[in-house]
Formats: structure tokens, sequence, C-alpha cells
């Protein structure tokens, strides 16, 4: 359970098959993540001298790629950003700073403050809103239709 930001499996080549020798005995629990899928959660056992076979089922999600600039075209040192869903309430999601030179560790939330450009990826299609605040408390904000397998930019110009 403490391995939780360290992925441990690998994939066999040529397969949709993820496995690994050093897994522990006892209970696991499995995260699978990433830009086009909705991240689902299972929890099974792991028993010693037994291979487990552990079918997960995904669907299928989309992206939010966000850059953020000050109306000087600068880019901001931070932003706070807020996903909501079309009925304006907090929807939680994975935030990533992804830039040329910066790549943090996803957080999942529905409010947080991170770096001028990344993505907000494992979307369900649907319509959102994201919201950018400066640390001014000046705000932009965006309304995105998300499609499964793709990934939508959307660009804020706030003010300092």
């Amino acid at each position: 359970r403490d391995w939780y930001s360290t992925p441990l499996l690998l994939t066999e080549p040529g397969s949709n098959v993820w496995k690994h020798e050093g897994i522990l005995v006892g209970p696991v629990r499995v995260t699978v993540s990433g830009d086009m899928v909705v991240t689902k959660i299972v929890e099974t056992r792991v028993e010693v001298g037994t291979p487990a076979a552990l079918k997960v089922h995904v669907d299928r999600a989309g992206v939010i790629a966000y850059a953020a600039t000050l109306y000087s075209g600068e880019a901001p040192e931070q932003v706070t950003l807020t996903l909501l869903d079309a009925q304006r309430r907090p929807v939680s999601a994975h935030f990533q700073v992804r830039t040329e030179s910066v790549l943090t560790q996803p957080r999942m939330a529905s409010t947080i403050t991170q770096g001028p450009a990344g993505v907000v990826f494992g979307l369900p299609a649907g319509r959102y809103i994201l919201r950018a605040v400066s640390p001014s408390e000046e705000y932009d904000e965006a309304t995105v239709d998300v499609a499964v397998g793709s990934a939508t930019e959307v660009k804020f110009s706030i003010r300092k």
C-alpha cells in the first residue's frame, strides 16, 4: 500500500498483460490510470506460489491541456485551477504540470495550485468548466467539451 507512487508492473510486449515477480504476498491495491483512461482502483490479494490473474476493466477518457499567461504575455509562477462539471459542481481529476523542463507527480483534486501549463487527465467524456486563478485572485475560465481519446487545449489569460 505504500508503493502507490511507484509503478510496479511491467507490460509484456505485444499484449495487454502487466506483471511483476516481486510483489509481496498479502492485500494489494491496483490502480490503473492514464491520460486516456478513467482511473480504476481494484483491491485483491496475492497468495504464495499462485500467480494472481486480475482483469481490470477501464473506461476510456479524455484530457484537457491548459496553459495560462499573464496579460503581459509572461507565464505566471503558478495558478490555482478548479475543475467543475456543467452544473458548476467540483469534480476530482488528475492534475499534472507538463512542460519541456518540468514533469510533476500527478495529483488527484478538484482544486489545485500548480504551474501555469499542464494537463487534467482521465476525464470521462462530457462538458467541464476549468477555471484558472492568479495569485491576485484574477481569473479566467473555459467551458470544455471533453471527448474520449482526445486532448482539448485551453489557453487562459489572467491579470497578475
